[in-house]
């Protein structure tokens, strides 16, 4: 029987052989090459996901800094603007439970016809997230405003309510004077 030979520490063997990329190793060398192997691996894997943490965290950013300039309105144009394309419809809900203590609140304000304040701060919190929600979409799919803003509120049960918020996604420009007649009336652009 040949006598076969390892690629790293060229020891003789009659066992087997490990073939590994092409060269074959003993077990003890097979193990440490695939040691080696395994944390090159995940040293790659590390730093792909450490740059895809970076990647998300500059886009997360992004986002944030161009949403503080989106413009909301219920309305369905913007003064001193004019739509310049219409992206499309964009709907977000946001679901939440009011809790226990909210439940309770409630009913005691009910009974006694006080406002509750837990539940009206569970409802803004809603509502905020909802419209920052709609910014983070309208600056991924290159709005700079939602126009025609509707706020609608739903009641799931006893402690589970909605919000739903929906509105048109628009890329607006301001409005520029490109020509004024004798009598003062002014042609803007875009109109």
């Amino acid at each position: 029987m040949n006598k076969l030979i390892c690629a790293s520490c060229n020891t003789e063997t009659n066992s087997f052989l490990h073939n590994i990329n092409g060269q074959e190793y003993c077990y003890n060398c097979a193990s440490k090459v695939m040691q080696s192997i395994n944390a090159e691996k995940n040293k790659v894997k590390e730093q792909a996901y450490d740059e895809f943490i970076n990647q998300e965290k500059i886009r997360e950013d992004n986002i944030k800094e161009l949403s503080e300039n989106i413009i909301f309105t219920t309305t369905n144009n913007i003064d001193g603007f004019f739509v310049e394309n219409y992206i499309g419809v964009e709907c977000v809900e946001v679901v939440l439970g009011a809790g226990m203590f909210s439940e309770l609140e409630g009913k005691f304000s009910d009974w006694f016809g006080v406002p509750a304040g837990a539940v009206m701060d569970r409802l803004n919190k809603a509502k905020n997230m909802a419209f920052k929600r709609l910014k983070n979409i309208a600056v991924e799919k290159g709005a700079n405003a939602v126009i025609g803003i509707d706020v609608d509120y739903i009641e799931f049960s006893k402690n589970m309510f909605g919000i739903i918020i929906n509105g048109t996604l628009v890329k607006v420009e301001p409005t520029k004077v490109i020509a004024e007649s004798k009598n003062g009336q002014k042609k803007l652009e875009g109109n």
